[in-house]
């Protein structure tokens, strides 16, 4: 479960996907990360799989 601002977010993502196993497919977001701004920061795969919330209460 990852509760974070997209710049916050983005780094910690990298970081993850460089020196561990961790997978965005394994992780839920809150709603403060579906911003189009995520993905395109974090680079080409690194958020693929994400799932979470949405500000309007959806997945």
């Amino acid at each position: 479960m990852i509760a974070a601002s997209v710049a916050g977010f983005v780094q910690l993502s990298r970081r993850l996907v460089h020196s561990t196993r961790w997978t965005a497919r394994r992780t839920f977001a809150f709603a403060s990360l579906a911003d189009p701004r995520c993905a395109a920061l974090a680079g080409p795969e690194v958020l693929d799989g994400l799932r979470g919330a949405t500000s309007e209460g959806g997945s």
